[in-house]
């Protein structure tokens, strides 16, 4: 009887340790994927947050502080609507004098189908 002596790997084995190592890699490339997808979708919402809020930062200055209704694009393509109104208060504030309170809500239409939409008080005169 001759001895055994260890040759390497068999085919078989060799095969398993492929097909592990395929795996592996198609789980870490799909979660690399969808990794970079959900950081691109984060980008695009914090540059749509950041836009809108510029805006509504021009309420009064560039953007008139009048009652109406107002539409324009962002930068990425995305509608917006800015809608001010008079602010009514509670029955139980009082807040009549020379200084009106305007509210405005801004609501940004992403391409991705989700509306932003963003609310702020403003004081001015009529």
């Amino acid at each position: 009887m001759r001895p055994k002596r260890n040759r390497g790997f068999t085919l078989i084995e060799v095969l398993v340790a492929f097909a592990i190592l395929a795996l592996v890699l198609g789980v870490v490339f799909r979660t690399l994927s969808s990794g970079l997808g959900h950081e691109r979708t984060a980008r695009l919402a914090t540059a749509r947050v950041l836009e809108a809020r510029s805006i509504l930062d021009q309420l009064g200055v560039n953007i008139p502080l009048e009652e109406g209704l107002i539409e324009g694009r962002l930068a990425t393509g995305e509608v917006w609507t800015l809608t001010v109104s008079l602010f009514e208060p509670a029955a139980d504030e009082d807040l009549t004098g020379p200084i009106n309170a305007y509210l405005a809500e801004l609501s940004v239409e992403g391409g991705d189908g989700r509306i932003l939409r963003l609310k702020t008080l403003n004081l001015g005169r009529e």
